[in-house]
């Protein structure tokens, strides 16, 4: 069974990036739960639940890539091609060395989700009416996970693959107390 939006952001192009851009990722598509940034250029990676009659799907995360910047070749030569959206999927040297992810289906509304690279921090990721959400406990304190930034490594270490990774950031909203939400940043590395 394919999930119901297992192809978005494949019918028009990605919104323009911003400094606003994982919160119009998300607005336009819900099911978004995690946009990623780096420090490479304006390109960004979106995990998205996938979800089918209103339940997540097995398995129920999926990541690819918008191509949002407009300084380098590859947009104008999709276009020219006649390619109108903005949607790409990971390659295998995304997969290895920065962008890999893997989930686990919980129920028909929770799963877990990592990063290969960080495969002992386990996030969760709950569908609550339609819209995906990406929660973690943190130094006991509880958060919403919307965004992380990621300064890469000026070369690829194949021995040490977290090298590869300089700093990451999460852009997250302390839910410990839901009556008085606050932004905050968590790093790692």
């Amino acid at each position: 069974m394919s999930a119901e939006n297992a192809n978005s952001f494949s019918d028009r192009p990605a919104p323009p990036h911003s400094a606003n851009i994982a919160l119009a990722v998300s607005q336009r598509q819900p099911t978004v739960f995690l946009v990623a940034e780096k420090s490479k250029n304006k390109n960004i990676v979106v995990y998205e639940a996938l979800i089918r009659e209103g339940k997540l799907c097995d398995p129920p995360v999926i990541g690819y890539s918008l191509i949002l910047d407009q300084g380098a070749d590859y947009q104008p030569k999709r276009r020219a091609q006649g390619i109108q959206h903005d949607r790409s999927p990971l390659n295998e040297l995304d997969l290895t060395f920065a962008w890999g992810y893997g989930s686990k289906r919980i129920s028909d509304t929770e799963a877990e989700f990592w990063f290969t690279n960080l495969p002992e921090e386990k996030f969760r990721v709950v569908l609550e009416k339609g819209k995906a959400r990406c929660l973690k406990k943190h130094q006991d304190k509880d958060y919403l996970f919307r965004s992380m930034f990621v300064e890469a490594s000026d070369h690829i270490h194949l021995l040490d693959l977290r090298r590869n990774l300089r700093k990451i950031s999460f852009r997250v909203l302390d839910i410990t107390d839901p009556r008085q939400p606050k932004h905050d940043t968590i790093y790692w590395q």
